[in-house]
């Protein structure tokens, strides 16, 4: 019989091809699902490159609901000297089946980072990483997946969108203030008068007390306001930290008297100025 000449057979290819047969009779001829899934995993773990083998197995294994055999399989099969597209493909698949079948989110997320180390562009990859490590709150996994997918990135709006992401775990998830000025001025580098990245920076200097840096982040918020209130309000603060934090009264007067010219009754101002102009 086939079943007879399939194990008796030197030839791999001819092999294969002699289980698919066995399989396809037992499945369509006998209805035997799982004797057939068995040849077909027998088939698969003899060639896992055969397309056919694969897909009969699959269509098998979700008849069957045989998810751990499956996972198995992959895993054998995953271990092998295979082309480096059949490698990521296998590697998704044994991904999908332990988090979407298994519940296995650990394994999951084992297979996609071989995935993403087999092919560093996989970006599909690396997506997946990300939903698995939110699911997680691995803070510290997330931020390495944002930082490659910034490398990876060759859109500028979707790169800025991106390192908002990385800052926003830096300074809420991991409390890494100084790694989020680092990144918000990454941002600027890119996109100088990116008002989100600006008042962030005005937060975050203003929190670590880094009075230089809030004078000059002041300055651009100042610059990329429209709002004359806002401007009045902002250059209020920055004169204040002009004359208070870095004792720097004439670049002082050069704030206060502006804000004059736009509200010529200006309490803050007019007293700053004259106790300025007074000493």
């Amino acid at each position: 019989c086939l079943q007879i000449q399939a194990d008796a057979s030197a030839d791999e290819t001819a092999r294969v091809n002699l289980l698919l047969r066995v399989g396809a009779i037992q499945a369509q001829a006998m209805g035997d699902t799982a004797g057939a899934m068995t040849v077909y995993a027998n088939a698969f773990k003899a060639d896992p490159r055969n397309e056919s083998a694969r897909e009969a197995l699959e269509n098998l294994v979700s008849i069957e609901g045989a998810w751990e055999m499956f996972a198995e399989l992959l895993e054998e099969a995953t271990v092998k000297d295979l082309p480096v597209e059949l490698l990521t493909e296998l590697l998704s698949k044994l991904a999908i089946a332990y988090d979407t079948r298994l519940s296995q989110a650990d394994k999951a997320i084992a297979a996609w980072q071989r995935a993403s180390e087999v092919d560093a562009s996989n970006i599909a990859a690396l997506d997946a990483l990300d939903a698995l490590y939110q699911r997680a709150e691995r803070w510290a996994d997330l931020l390495e997946v944002y930082t490659r997918k910034v490398a990876l990135c060759e859109e500028s709006e979707m790169r800025q969108h991106i390192r908002f992401q990385i800052a926003y775990l830096q300074e809420e998830m991991l409390q890494q203030r100084a790694e989020a000025i680092t990144t918000y001025n990454e941002i600027l580098a890119d996109e100088e008068h990116n008002v989100k990245a600006i008042v962030a920076l005005d937060r975050l200097y203003l929190a670590s007390e880094s009075w230089p840096e809030l004078a000059e982040i002041l300055e651009r918020e100042i610059a990329a306001s429209g709002d004359a209130n806002e401007q009045i309000a902002l250059s209020l603060r920055l004169g204040e930290v002009r004359l208070q934090k870095l004792d720097h009264a004439e670049a002082a007067v050069g704030i206060f008297q502006p804000v004059l010219g736009i509200d010529p009754g200006n309490a803050v101002a007019i007293a700053s100025l004259e106790s300025l102009l007074g000493q």
